[in-house]
């Protein structure tokens, strides 16, 4: 296959039109040996039993080494006392066993490396596929690479359809990480220039394999410093991340126009590679430093750690996966499981216990497949029969945990997340963005994911029962069948019920965390406004109690689904026998009324104590005495003159409309007008005196107005509380 150019696009300027200060000088750059020069340090490798890679990710690693001399001494093989082999390879512990990898040694970025394709870690957030607004691609298929006999490799698997994909993958990557705004925090683009990169980066072999029939590729794909190797190849170029991307598809992987693919072949990136390094090198013997000899310098070697294999506790045989101890190892890295926000933290938390709790049987695949959103809403029909709708993939992802909570899921919980004593306020913490990632691009995704975080709707008839869900075609008849149950008694349809319109209701923002005041009788209608503060939870819990509140969370889920409006049921029965429990409530059209804020809903889940609490609020607004709230005399006086003034000015209107016909004798007598006007102006007089003085209004650029800024919660995405 023909070889590809290298991009040799001039590097543009910095944002600020500025280089960054300058700390460290590049060193002096080692030209790339031809692979045959190479030989001897790939056998050394294959030598050292610890190692467990074919002899393609062999050269891949041995490929782009600056100091192969070096890397021969850090992986050749010592015999040892017990008559073994021993080397200097480092052994870093994973949940399956043991991890073998390199010693820091430096690698040219040009040749093979490659950031992380699987992206579990971009944007703080999984890939979704149950979100179908994000119009995100397919989660990678990533998997561990397996040799002859299906024996595990030390190296990781991707599946694409074609180069096409494969390329778009790592523009994705590149995107993810570091897209173009300020307000990223780990673009290191200035400091790489100021003083190249520090920390190394963590490569894991990858092969490639493409359906469309092309020959397995062979890379090493950045598991840890995605951020420093993005940074590098901006700094590179000097442009936007998408110009970084491109330079390192055309660079690492080749040209691919249309079906189109010319390979970057070795020979010609060691040409490339060649060319820029003497340019580096004799660049560095001027006592000003240029641009080009800054970014070349400092952008095209970098500090690594490879992995190279892996044993089993047992020492029995190799790791079995891979893509597990890929997690494991970045987790041994970095204090808290690397993301730097608590939803990413949370997820790739819920990641790993669901990993452990498939492998013990816990779950299944295809439930993982779901609660992980790697999967279409078609797709969990398929598999599991419950409807094709994302509000079902919230209750897949509950029954998978709550339903073998004790003893085995309650121990994996405690571990992963260390607490000892899990409750239901701990777990809806950490399963709320991964049980709604499904709603991500949802408009009240964020006030959702808080009141997940509170409890969620994991009311004591979820936590307390073993449930199922009920599968069938269509989301209404499902849900229709699960009310009919749970009216008759049937504990599982009713903790279903809880699941389904608990969480329906907490994305339409109807059950919130997120209220904007303990009590005020008078906010009946107003958004985040209740009568009575209680959890999300308890207030599934209430409702669940009657055959109103049944009623309405069916309600309430079939309104999410329609995108309607929820209507209101009783939950009491009436003293005086008007209605009783499970009956509609009318409105003064007799038509059912609506649920249109929260208000109706905590109304509905608890009455009696609603009612306490707006009589007990009314009273002491009022100050006391029979709970009647008495007007206050200025309230009073200011509504008698606006009327007044109103019915002056509509008085003096009629009467000149009938002047008009009948002559100004209607008016009276002119003695008559002169005294109501001598009223009116000494009432204005008084108002002038006495009334307020005006506001003294600045007028200013309307473009420097400032712009109030969003509600919390009503942005989609807020972080979820600690």
């Amino acid at each position: 296959m023909s070889t590809t150019s290298i991009s040799t696009a001039e590097p543009g300027s910095d944002d600020d039109g500025k280089m960054p200060a300058l700390k460290h000088r590049p060193r002096p750059l080692p030209t790339p040996l031809p692979a045959r020069n190479l030989t001897s340090v790939r056998s050394a490798l294959q030598r050292n039993q610890a190692v467990n890679l074919p002899d393609e990710a062999a050269s891949v690693i041995t490929g782009g080494l600056t100091d192969p001399d070096r890397f021969k001494l850090l992986v050749e093989p010592y015999p040892a006392a017990n008559g073994g082999q021993t080397s200097l390879l480092n052994s870093k512990r994973v949940g399956e066993g043991d991890v073998l990898v390199t010693q820091q040694h430096d690698r040219f970025i040009d040749i093979g490396v490659i950031p992380d394709l699987a992206g579990a870690r971009w944007a703080h957030t999984l890939l979704n596929q149950l979100d179908n607004a994000t119009g995100e691609r397919p989660a990678a298929n990533l998997t561990t690479a397996t040799g002859p006999n299906n024996r595990p490799y030390a190296m990781l698997e991707l599946q694409v359809a074609d180069h096409q994909e494969f390329a778009a993958r790592i523009r994705e990557a590149f995107v993810r990480t570091l897209p173009d705004s300020s307000t990223v925090g780990n673009d290191y683009t200035a400091s790489v220039l100021q003083s190249g990169v520090k920390e190394p980066l963590l490569l894991v072999p990858i092969r490639i394999r493409f359906a469309d029939g092309s020959a397995d590729e062979y890379y090493l794909v950045a598991i840890d410093g995605n951020s420093r190797l993005v940074s590098m190849w901006k700094g590179r170029v000097g442009g936007k991340v998408d110009d970084a991307a491109t330079a390192c598809i055309e660079t690492v992987v080749g040209t691919i126009t249309g079906k189109t693919v010319q390979r970057a072949s070795a020979r010609h990136v060691r040409d490339q590679l060649t060319s820029r390094i003497v340019r580096v090198n004799k660049g560095l013997k001027e006592a000003a430093l240029s641009e080009a000899t800054i970014r070349a310098g400092h952008t095209t070697t970098a500090p690594s750690v490879v992995v190279v294999g892996g044993l089993t506790t047992d020492g029995a045989g190799p790791l079995t996966d891979l893509v597990a101890a890929r997690e494991d190892v970045i987790a041994t890295i970095h204090t808290d499981a690397t993301p730097w926000g608590a939803v990413a933290q949370a997820e790739q938390g819920m990641a790993r216990l669901l990993r452990r709790a498939l492998n013990g049987h816990l779950i299944t695949a295809d439930e993982r497949m779901v609660i992980e959103g790697r999967c279409t809403v078609e797709q969990m029909h398929a598999t599991l029969g419950v409807p094709a709708h994302r509000l079902w993939a919230v209750a897949v992802s509950l029954k998978a945990i709550l339903t073998t909570w004790y003893p085995e899921m309650r121990t994996l919980f405690a571990e992963e997340f260390n607490n000892s004593r899990p409750n239901r306020l701990a777990i809806g913490k950490q399963i709320a963005a991964t049980a709604l990632s499904g709603y991500r691009s949802w408009e009240g995704y964020g006030v959702a994911v808080n009141a997940f975080a509170d409890g969620g709707p994991i009311s004591e008839q979820v936590w307390a029962t073993t449930w199922k869900l009920t599968r069938g075609e269509t989301p209404f008849e499902v849900l229709d069948a699960v009310l009919r149950a749970a009216l008759d008694g049937d504990q599982s349809a009713v903790a279903e019920l809880c699941v389904l319109g608990g969480a329906a209701a907490m994305l339409d923002g109807l059950i919130t965390r997120d209220r904007g005041s303990k009590l005020n009788p008078l906010a009946g209608g107003e958004v985040r406004y209740v009568p009575l503060r209680l959890r999300p939870y308890r207030v599934v819990e209430e409702l669940a109690k009657s055959k109103g509140g049944l009623r309405t969370l069916h309600s309430l889920a079939v309104a999410h689904i329609n995108e309607g409006i929820a209507k209101q049921f009783h939950t009491h029965n009436d003293p005086e026998g008007t209605f009783v429990d499970g009956d509609r409530v009318m409105d003064l059209s007799d038509v059912q009324a609506e649920i249109y804020s929260e208000w109706h809903i905590v109304y509905a889940a608890d009455p009696r104590r609603s009612q306490e609490a707006i009589d007990t609020a009314t009273k002491d607004q009022s100050g006391g005495g029979d709970g009647k709230q008495t007007e206050p005399e200025a309230v009073k006086l200011r509504r008698m003159l606006l009327d007044g003034a109103q019915a002056v000015q509509k008085a003096a209107h009629g009467l000149a409309t009938l002047s008009q016909s009948q002559g100004k004798a209607v008016f009276g007598g002119y003695e008559n007008v002169e005294a109501i006007k001598v009223s009116l102006q000494g009432s204005r007089d008084v108002l002038n005196t006495y009334g307020p003085a005006p506001r003294v209004i600045i007028a200013d650029d309307p473009d420097d107005d400032e712009v109030e800024g969003a509600l919390f919660g009503d942005d989609g995405a807020p972080s979820v509380r600690a």
